[in-house]
């Protein structure tokens, strides 16, 4: 195709025009035959008329959209379509790179590419079973070595450490001796494209040339042969360089990256990266043409798919993970029992979260994609509202759940409304597959909202009903780290599964995994099903009349969600999942480097979130760790002011990821410290303080949009004032901890 399109726009540019190209079916005729797998070539002129073609019997043409061709110059500049039993690929024909004139397309049968794909699954197929395999023989060998001590110490559970050491090492050398191999065959495949794709532009070029030289005409010559080259290379970017050299070996022309050409060698080279064609003219040898293939663009396409690798493998890591953390669970479960896993095992709920959250997040990279499928106006408002209105009648719902969860939960535990949310997620997602209408759409990603609000409450319900107030700190960090693994594994696997079955099976894959999570909550959790409500949570429940005034005219509890939960839910949202993505777009980052920016907030939680919550719940006063969490989450922010740039973006994240796990265990431990916590009930006063954190959520984008728009379109800048912001509240928290310490 881009042979047709650079043979047709050079007679453009001459003058040409399309529906008087003399010689045109010759040109198609001709790039069907050295292309002897092509079932059809054709160019149709603007007005979707056929100019010319060489079809073979039984093909089909299908219908031409001409706006879907509109970036031209670009690599990427072609149209793929399938048709019948067969691949078209349509790339645009510009007049003098102004406008579309028409379009060249060649076509091609499906069974060829099935035929490859095949044999590629195939391979890696066997390599999957020949590396299980391997890893499989390998761990049976490390158990039956380690067999006899294989007891668990209860009172630390060193040993049984050490086997999920030795399983997670076990899988990280099983993944990246398959990510090896897959970087070879890729490096492989794709130097095997490049060359022949450089062969086939050097024939083209051979071919130009020698046509002029059998008509008399000297190589040295031909003027602006350097242009007219450099004007090829632009549709082959796996090309660095190309030159032409006489009989005598003297460089005479040479196009693209020249900063990398240094000479050539005068002897033939080996190199994979360069290709000779001998240029000959009435039966003489006139000179060479050397191609050098771009060591740079290869590296670049490695690097690129290495950051993928690295992201999957991270991925798997953080699945293998989760499983063993629920198989330590339950090994913990038959030997100890349930009575005493609350205190020996904050973690004991964590698989639950991450069951749930995987579920819930799977429709979660493409909601609004699904909303821009189903558009249709609604209620006058602008089609940029109205495709945010699914995420926001979500987030809406779910702080007004996690209202009424607290209630439910100090009146009869934290499993039913578990129970109960699990249900309504379910519900909602098999709305949300049949939704034919953005308002049905939006109704159902509300009622999702709702059982989310209930679960997740219903979760730290449990944190401060079963745990000791030593282990809350843990145990809330243990459960934020199931929750953002599961987010993390689920967006992930759940755009994988969009993009090859569509969004609205996936929806009902949700439903099917969280089937799965409320079946885990029956098997694994009855046993807590009866337990009584911990009189710490609720010992003062009689007492609800003005239990809302007494929560917010408290000055420590009023410290704590004014100046620091609420500003820290500004800065999370408006900084993480606005600002960054919008920052980065602006400096021409790619989509997949920023969602692996924005992961690395989610890996903090993950792991550092339980290793730091160990060290918050020894210190009594929880105070100095909320004003240190702070001091990072905003010193992150105010890098922006002195530095720019991706690096900087990447620090930033880390450094509030890290700010989070501190202030996250932290913030919980000191609010049940309060007085006026357990005058109120602990679950009821958390489901207030999350409300109130909803709301800085909501207010979050807008504030820092609002922000960028004052300044003239500044994100950086919207970030650094929202920093300092941060900072300062931080300091009128400090100021509150002091005036009215926890006693």
């Amino acid at each position: 195709a881009r042979t047709i399109q650079r043979s047709i726009e050079n007679g453009l540019r001459l003058g040409k025009s399309l529906e008087h190209f003399y010689g045109l079916e010759r040109l198609l005729k001709a790039v069907k035959v050295k292309a002897h797998d092509l079932s059809g070539t054709i160019v149709v002129n603007s007005e979707g008329k056929i100019i010319a073609q060489v079809i073979n019997p039984g093909v089909g043409v299908p219908p031409l959209n001409f706006s879907l061709a509109r970036k031209s110059g670009s690599d990427e500049a072609f149209v793929r379509k399938k048709y019948q039993e067969y691949f078209w690929i349509f790339v645009p024909l510009n007049y003098k790179g102004k406008k579309i004139v028409g379009i060249a397309g060649v076509s091609f049968p499906v069974s060829i590419v099935n035929k490859k794909l095949k044999y590629f699954v195939k391979i890696h197929l066997i390599l999957l079973g020949v590396i299980f395999g391997a890893g499989v023989l390998l761990f049976s060998v490390i158990y039956s070595l380690t067999e006899k001590s294989f007891e668990i110490d209860l009172s630390s559970g060193q040993t049984l450490k050490k086997h999920l050491i030795h399983t997670l090492l076990l899988f990280m050398i099983v993944q990246c001796a398959y990510a090896g191999f897959s970087m070879w065959q890729f490096k492989k495949l794709y130097m095997e494209i490049s060359r022949d794709k450089a062969l086939r532009l050097g024939h083209d070029v051979q071919a130009d040339v020698e046509n002029l030289l059998d008509k008399g005409i000297s190589l040295r010559k031909m003027r602006n042969m350097d242009k007219w080259i450099g004007y090829l290379l632009e549709a082959a970017p796996e090309v660095d360089h190309i030159a032409v050299i006489d009989a005598s070996l003297n460089l005479l022309y040479v196009a693209g990256n020249t900063k990398h050409f240094n000479g050539f060698e005068k002897a033939p080279v080996s190199s994979e990266f360069e290709i000779r064609l001998p240029l000959t003219g009435q039966n003489q040898l006139r000179g060479l043409l050397i191609i050098h293939l771009s060591r740079d663009r290869l590296h670049k396409v490695l690097w690129a798919l290495i950051l993928d690798i690295i992201t999957v493998i991270g991925i798997s890591f953080l699945f293998v993970f989760e499983l063993l953390v629920f198989y330590r669970v339950v090994l913990f479960k038959k030997l100890i029992g349930v009575a005493d896993l609350p205190a020996k095992l904050p973690s004991w709920l964590r698989p639950l979260a991450f069951i749930f959250m995987f579920a819930t997040d799977l429709p979660l990279s493409f909601i609004p994609l699904q909303m821009k499928k189903l558009y249709q106006p609604l209620w006058d408002l602008p089609k940029e509202l109205v495709l945010g209105l699914p995420i926001s009648a979500e987030m809406s719902m779910a702080g007004i759940a996690v209202l009424i969860s607290g209630i439910l939960i100090d009146r009869i535990g934290w499993r039913s409304p578990c129970l109960l949310g699990f249900a309504i997620v379910a519900l909602g997602n098999i709305l949300s597959g049949r939704s034919m209408t953005p308002l049905e759409f939006v109704l159902a990603r509300a009622v999702v909202g709702i059982g989310y609000g209930l679960s997740w409450m219903s979760f730290q319900g449990y944190v401060f009903t079963h745990l000791p107030q030593d282990k809350q700190g843990q145990g809330i960090a243990q459960v934020t780290a199931g929750v953002i693994a599961g987010s993390l594994c689920g967006a992930a696997v759940g755009g994988i599964l969009a993009e090859r079955i569509g969004f609205a099976p996936v929806f009902y894959a949700s439903t099917l995994c969280i089937t799965m999570a409320i079946i885990t909550l029956a098997v694994f959790y009855h046993d807590t099903y009866f337990t009584k409500v911990s009189q710490k949570t609720g010992e003062n429940n009689k007492e609800e009349v003005g239990s809302l005034w007494a929560f917010f005219k408290d000055p420590s509890m009023l410290g704590l969600g004014l100046f620091f939960s609420f500003p820290t839910a500004i800065c999370t949202v408006g900084f993480l999942y606005y600002a960054i993505p919008l920052y980065l777009n602006a400096l021409k980052v790619s989509q997949s480097t920023i969602g692996r920016t924005l992961m690395l907030y989610g890996v903090c939680l993950i792991y550092f979130g339980p290793l730091l919550g160990r060290y918050v719940d020894k210190l009594k006063d929880k105070g100095p760790f909320l004003m240190l969490s702070g001091l990072i989450g905003g010193g992150a922010l105010a890098l922006f002011y002195w530095w720019q740039g991706l690096l900087v973006a990447v620090i930033a994240v880390f450094l509030f990821g890290l700010a989070t796990s501190i202030g996250y265990s932290a913030e919980a431990a000191y609010a049940t410290s309060l007085p006026v916590v357990r005058k109120i009930g602990i679950n009821r006063s958390m489901a207030l303080l999350r409300t109130l954190q909803r709301s800085g959520q909501v207010i979050g984008p807008i504030m820092v949009g609002a922000l960028s728009a004052v300044t003239g379109g500044n994100t950086d800048l919207g970030i650094v004032i929202i920093g300092w912001g941060y900072l300062f509240f931080i300091l009128l928290f400090a100021l509150s901890w002091i005036i009215k310490p926890v006693k």
